[in-house]
């Protein structure tokens, strides 16, 4: 590590040996399951979105050993859509296993986990603020992730979109990175970035369009 690193460290007030965290890659699935990647690996932070159209079955929590951390369903029909956002640090046991009884959807399902590698093991995952959870009928207002709330230097933001209708406008007032997850029944994405050691803490705020169906979730969480 450089010199000037260090310094800048403890100008901050940061630990040489506190932890940093980079994303690794997502993997998808559109039917009621989903295989975790044999590319990760025990440790990793995995942030798992799951989203369904239409009438369907969900049981209200996410699998097991997982922290659900947002759960919304518009009204019920060909049109309703919902999303639920998860997280989870991987054991060696969950690599390459089948997450099954997630949403179905009458009109469509389906999932996304994106992997997370820890610079060092990870102690602990705080969820952090209240998650943005909101499923309407009509315009989701905006939602607020002020990632400066405490000054940890270690963190992942998450937002995700999902309506019935094309997702035109999927706003965040700070640049975050997209996946397009699935367009057309439902339509659905999701972003993130990560915030370490060095990075400028943000206020984020997200919002999307009114589509007739609408999902809008977003949260943080502190990585220790």
């Amino acid at each position: 590590m450089s010199g000037a690193l260090q310094a800048m460290m403890m100008r901050k007030g940061v630990a040489s040996s506190d932890l940093s965290i980079s994303y690794q890659f997502s993997s998808s699935s559109t039917t009621t399951s989903h295989v975790i990647s044999a590319s990760a690996q025990a440790g990793d932070l995995a942030i798992m979105h799951s989203y369904a159209q239409g009438s369907g079955s969900y049981s209200g929590a996410g699998p097991f050993g997982w922290t659900q951390v947002a759960y919304a369903r518009t009204t019920t029909g060909t049109g309703a859509v919902w999303g639920i956002l998860s997280y989870k640090v991987l054991t060696a046991g969950d690599v390459g296993a089948t997450l099954s009884s997630l949403p179905a959807g009458g009109q469509g399902q389906g999932s996304t986990i994106l992997y997370y590698r820890p610079s060092k093991a990870i102690s602990s995952v705080t969820l952090v603020g209240t998650a943005g959870n909101e499923a309407t009928t009509g315009d989701p207002a905006p939602q607020t992730m002020n990632v400066a709330w405490n000054n940890n230097p270690t963190n992942v933001c998450i937002a995700a979109y999902v309506a019935n209708s094309a997702i035109a406008t999927r706003s965040s007032t700070v640049t975050m990175s997209e996946i397009a997850e699935k367009t057309g029944n439902p339509y659905a994405y999701i972003k993130h970035k990560a915030y370490n050691i060095g990075d400028t803490l943000e206020y984020i705020s997200v919002d999307m369009a009114d589509y007739n169906n609408n999902c809008l979730q977003s949260f943080f969480v502190e990585v220790k």
